[in-house]
């Protein structure tokens, strides 16, 4: 399973994987820091299934992600071979740390179309 692409536009220079940062918070979970973004990336149980998908979480302080911060972001860190989404769930399920407004979430899709 590929976790590079070719070229991506955006924030970061060609060919940068990000900076891992070392922190722990559960098994699994890779953290980065590029272009001035923190990014969370972890398989988790999800679905009507509880089958295991890829979710990346993008924030940044003073401001959200762009397009092209996602874009790379989604790229550069995650299977090329899979569906992804921004989901929007109903306002009772929405979950966010409260001190980051500047959050976005992104989260493998069961796609049937493929």
């Amino acid at each position: 399973m590929s976790r590079t692409s070719p070229d991506i536009p955006g924030t970061w220079e060609h060919g940068d994987p990000g900076i891992p940062v070392a922190v722990t918070m559960q098994a699994g979970l890779e953290v980065y820091e590029m272009g001035g973004c923190q990014i969370f990336v972890i398989r988790e149980p999800a679905g009507k299934n509880g089958r295991l998908l890829w979710h990346l979480s993008i924030s940044r302080k003073n401001r959200h992600p762009s397009w092209d911060d996602i874009k790379a972001a989604r790229y550069r860190l995650l299977p090329l071979d899979i569906t992804v989404a921004v989901l929007l769930p109903p306002p009772d399920e929405y979950v966010n740390v409260p001190e980051q407004d500047h959050v976005f979430h992104v989260w493998e899709i069961e796609d049937e179309r493929g």
